[in-house]
């Protein structure tokens, strides 16, 4: 697939939280997800007040996420469905897109636009920047969350109905995704994780520039364009002291960063998301969080030079 140079970007933000949504049951017929509204200021908000979709100097235009009730779909299957036809219309232009602010459980329905938008022949890579792989199912999960289940729902390990929910009518393919620096594995995903072939990179791959390089070559070098996904959980908790699922260890967010644009400079990022910076809470730090964000955007986005001509 041809690149070219980027002229344009396409933003999408939510004002949706999903606190706490959760499986009931072994499998998705009993699911407890409700219409969570996250309060203004948002770190969107901030985004903006501050200048920083400017940072890629481009003309952008922001696309704002509008749940509606949907006959026959529950409220996860909904959301997912307002990403879908979101990004759909948000990458129709051809240019890329940045997702700001959001939760890593909607990722399949930003997935199942961008398959729609690429078509069936394109080979699609996922980089997916997380202390968890986010690869549990209805069946594997121990926790039970719905935040665990995105990668594996759009790699189709599980919940059928969601990943239909999300425009994805096929599962991608595992072969083209990195996991890094995935620190926090439960042995459930293990069979899943292997049958796959989904690659990881560990922490220590993750803070060594040469085999991070590597990593992320041998994967853009496989496929037509990637989508970056970045959970701040990433980090030590000093960078995002607002996560409400701290994660031990933890990288530095300088390292994050020199990561976020090695992979731009591959040219092959149609997609880059940064999620998890805004929660709905009163813990001290949501400054430093929204600066966390704003620093890994403006990392990626004064880097991203080139994209995908789809």
């Amino acid at each position: 697939m041809k690149q070219k140079k980027l002229e344009g970007l396409s933003i999408i933000e939510s004002r949706y939280g999903e606190w706490m949504w959760k499986l009931i049951s072994d499998d998705d017929s009993e699911v407890f997800a409700d219409l969570q509204i996250v309060p203004s200021p948002r770190e969107v908000d901030d985004y903006k007040l501050c200048g920083l979709y400017h940072k890629a100097g481009v003309p952008f235009q922001v696309y704002d996420v509008e749940h509606k009730p949907i006959e026959g779909m529950r409220v996860h299957e909904e959301i997912v469905n307002a990403y879908y036809h979101t990004t759909l219309e948000a990458i129709q232009k051809g240019n890329p897109i940045l997702v700001a602010g959001g939760f890593c459980t909607y990722a399949p329905g930003v997935m199942g636009a961008l398959r729609e938008r690429a078509g069936e022949d394109k080979k699609i890579g996922i980089l997916w920047i997380d202390a968890h792989g986010d690869i549990k199912t209805e069946k594997t999960s121990d926790n039970r969350l719905i935040a665990g289940l995105p990668l594996g729902t759009i790699l189709g390990f599980g919940m059928e109905r969601w990943r239909l929910s999300a425009g994805l009518k096929k599962p991608l393919d595992g072969r083209y995704v990195l996991i890094s620096d995935y620190r926090v594995r439960t042995p459930e995903v293990v069979d899943d994780l292997v049958r796959s072939g989904i690659s990881t990179l560990d922490t220590e791959g993750f803070n060594d520039p040469a085999r991070w390089k590597a990593a992320v070559h041998k994967l853009a070098d496989q496929v037509d364009m990637i989508y970056m996904h970045i959970d701040v959980d990433i980090l030590k908790k000093e960078y995002v002291p607002t996560f409400l699922f701290p994660t031990p260890g933890g990288n530095d967010l300088s390292v994050l960063m020199d990561n976020v644009r090695v992979v731009m400079d591959t040219g092959k990022v149609m997609v880059f998301g940064v999620y998890n910076t805004c929660f709905d809470t009163d813990l001290p730090g949501k400054e430093t969080a929204t600066l966390t964000g704003m620093k890994i955007i403006a990392s990626g986005l004064e880097n991203w030079k080139e994209h995908p001509a789809i």
